[in-house]
């Protein structure tokens, strides 16, 4: 099952494709775009992809399909897309001017913070990615559970 991205919109930078599955088992992935493939792996023995700094340019405003290829499975799809640059700089003041008037910006409440003003602007994949790295130092707090249950 396709975690991340999941049908929505995306901050330009890196990245990451996750599901769940098998980490032993070999996965193939497909990226389509309006025109056609934009880029496909075959053999990829995890459960995450990071897509190639080398790969073609993704262009903001156009929906991609993200293709999940299991040997034993039909494919999943999902969609995203990349928010124009004006919007992703405004987000990213947005979260610089938050963390500046915090004590600590990886406390978990700051990272709630930074969750719920990725989520108002539809940014759900970006705010799960913040939710599950503080999940790696914070694993008792409730809280992030409960919002990545949410989103």
């Amino acid at each position: 099952m396709i975690l991340a991205p999941r049908n929505g919109r995306v901050l330009p930078g890196p990245l990451v494709f996750e599901w769940r599955g098998s980490s032993s088992s070999r996965y193939g992935v497909r990226m389509v775009g309006p025109d056609g493939p934009v880029l496909e792996r075959a053999e990829i023995a995890a459960t995450r992809f990071e897509y190639p700094k080398d790969a073609p340019t993704l262009t903001p405003g156009v929906r991609y399909r993200f293709q999940l290829v299991p040997a034993w499975h039909p494919p999943q799809e999902v969609w995203f897309e990349l928010v124009d640059p004006e919007l992703a700089r405004r987000v990213r003041q947005d979260l610089q001017d938050l963390d500046a008037v915090l004590p600590e910006p990886t406390a978990p409440t700051a990272v709630v913070l930074r969750a719920g003003l990725l989520a108002h602007h539809a940014l759900l994949h970006d705010a799960r990615l913040g939710l599950a790295a503080a999940l790696a130092r914070h694993p008792d707090e409730p809280t992030l559970h409960f919002l990545l249950g949410e989103l």
